[in-house]
């Protein structure tokens, strides 16, 4: 923390609404208008008090790689590659680390509490692998650098020689042929355990707990450690039929397998397979019919040919509490939902089911006829809720407290709408994002874009015009939404309840998917990271924002 400035100022609020090839040698890669309302009402005042710490400035002397800012995910640390005369490096806070030939692409990283910093650099011919400022063995290459969910641990692939070897954190493991780098490391959700795959004389071999596995398959997919961390289980595939392997028990072999998933509570795994040319959803091993495998000859009249229509079965889904299933049954080309042992009606074709919070309720989109435009509807608890459009587009959402459903619907005009409860809001746009509802379940919000402008829609009444917004974020209580707007080319703002807080230059897009770009601490606390631009020469700032009655 290099530097601490405070102010505060008091406002009136005014409410308005808101197999790419799976084995292969590792390199090291270099590196204004708006239709509708707005609601004005002054409801009560409040004031807000800010405190500005900086983080880090653009060094000097030095090119920022703003490609590679990484924001840590509690939005509170910031880390980029900078290059100068003597070589590249990598800035946290303010604090500038040693000096490489090269930094690759994609680094740094945070670890997922936001604690722990890595890179893979390389100088004078040598690679490392970075973790806090201590230098690792990246021997001929490295890649697939990652943290265990905790932060605790991380692992790396590296090339050394013609081998391949899996590193847990900074220990060489075992030695493949080739890593398989779809699958990579992977932790177990308490950090404790670990997986991984690799050819070896040509036969993909898993290894769990850096234990290998008594099942050799020629490819190997989906591993998945269980909810509670002591099970695992995976697809592997041999002489072109497919396993299922669930701790040390195989089910098979099946034409085909897959959509492994555990339910939550951990005690029961279920997947989708083809056995003999039929459909079968398996339970714990038990195998359910679920129709016959029909594959449809259709006539393209783009193409003028006619092609096959394979047909597709969505993953199985487990309720939140684990006591409810849904899954697709197929009836000759067409499908339904069966849920609790009772099938829902018949359509084209069905979407994934979504649970709602309470696991009482149960959604998914059914294509009622694929010849007419209008074809999709909501299906909930069975029923049709709402009308039909051209598009609705996944997720559906639940709200906290499951008695409403919002979904992004696009009609005949491919204007996108927002419908809740089957009730549409009459805004229509160019685009609209996945709608948030607050904590409390009495509101949502959603960033929407009209004419090259984005605007933040609360229930219904949106802010005023931006360049670009961030998606609105509600407050523990959903007393206050947030989210970050850009006015000019280097004017942005904080904006809490559509009132501006905070003023800042440079504009981080959400697009990045690296950050969330504001964060309540509590209900009347928030912070966010910013840079502010002088003369081509940027200051990283973490504003606290506090609310005050």
């Amino acid at each position: 923390m290099l530097k601490n400035r405070k102010t505060s100022h008091a406002v009136s609020i005014q409410m308005s609404g808101v197999m790419q090839k799976r084995f292969f040698p590792l390199l090291l890669s270099v590196m204004l208008l708006l239709s509708g309302a707005t609601d004005t009402r002054a409801e009560h005042a409040i004031s807000f008090e800010t405190t500005k710490t900086l983080l880090s400035r653009h060094p000097k002397n030095s090119l920022v790689y703003l490609e590679s800012e990484a924001i840590s995910p509690d939005t509170a640390h910031i880390a980029f590659v900078a290059k100068s005369d003597m070589g590249m490096f990598v800035v946290r806070d303010g604090k500038s680390g040693k000096i490489y030939d090269h930094v690759a692409k994609g680094y740094p990283i945070f670890s997922p509490r936001g604690n722990r910093l890595g890179y893979i650099a390389d100088r004078a011919g040598k690679v490392f692998v970075v973790v806090d400022d201590q230098e690792y063995p990246g021997f001929d290459g490295a890649s697939d650098l990652s943290f265990s969910p905790d932060g605790t641990r991380f692992s790396y692939i590296a090339q050394k020689g013609k081998k391949q070897v899996v590193v847990l954190d900074g220990k060489v493991k075992n030695s493949f042929d080739f890593v398989d780098r779809v699958i990579g490391v992977i932790f177990s959700p308490d950090s404790r355990h670990t997986a991984y795959s690799g050819l070896i004389n040509n036969k993909e071999t898993l290894f769990v707990d850096g234990k290998p596995q008594p099942f050799l398959f020629d490819t190997i997919e989906g591993f998945m450690f269980s909810p509670d961390s002591k099970q695992f289980a995976f697809t592997g595939k041999r002489d072109k039929k497919y396993y299922v392997i669930q701790n040390s028990n195989s089910f098979g072999p099946f034409e085909k397998a897959g959509g492994l998933v555990w339910s939550p509570d951990s005690k029961q795994l279920v997947l989708v397979a083809i056995k003999l040319g039929k459909w079968i959803t398996v339970k714990n091993g038990a195998e359910i019919p679920s129709g016959r495998y029909y594959v449809k000859t259709v006539f393209n009249p783009v193409k003028k040919q006619y092609e096959y229509l394979v047909p597709e079965m969505t993953m199985p889904v487990f309720s939140p509490d684990s006591s409810r299933l849904a899954f697709t049954m197929a009836h000759g080309s067409r499908y339904r939902i069966c849920v609790d042992g009772e099938m829902g009606p018949l359509f084209d074709s069905v979407s994934t089911p979504f649970f709602s919070p309470d696991s009482k309720h149960l959604a998914y989109i059914g294509v009622v006829s694929q010849k007419q435009t209008n074809n999709k509807a909501l299906i909930l608890d069975g029923k049709q809720v709402g009308n039909r459009y051209k598009h609705i587009e996944l997720p559906l959402v639940f709200s906290p407290d499951s008695s409403k459903i919002a979904y992004r619907a696009k009609d005949k005009d491919n204007k996108w709408l927002v419908v809740v409860n089957g009730k549409e809001y009459p805004q229509q746009w160019d685009a609209v994002d996945l709608p948030v509802f607050s904590p409390d379940s009495r509101h949502i919000a959603y960033r929407a874009k009209k004419n090259g402008l984005y605007t933040i829609v609360k229930d219904g009444i949106f802010s005023r015009p931006f360049l670009e917004a961030t998606t609105p974020v509600f407050s523990p209580n959903g007393d206050y939404l947030a989210y970050l707007g850009k006015t000019g080319a280097v004017k942005s703002h904080l904006f809490v309840n559509n009132i501006r807080v905070a003023d800042f230059t440079i504009f981080l897009t959400e697009s990045q998917k690296k950050y969330r770009p504001v964060i309540f601490d509590s209900p009347g606390h928030l912070h966010f990271i910013s840079f502010q631009l002088i003369k081509d020469r940027f200051s990283v700032y973490k504003t606290d924002v506090y609310i005050k009655h």
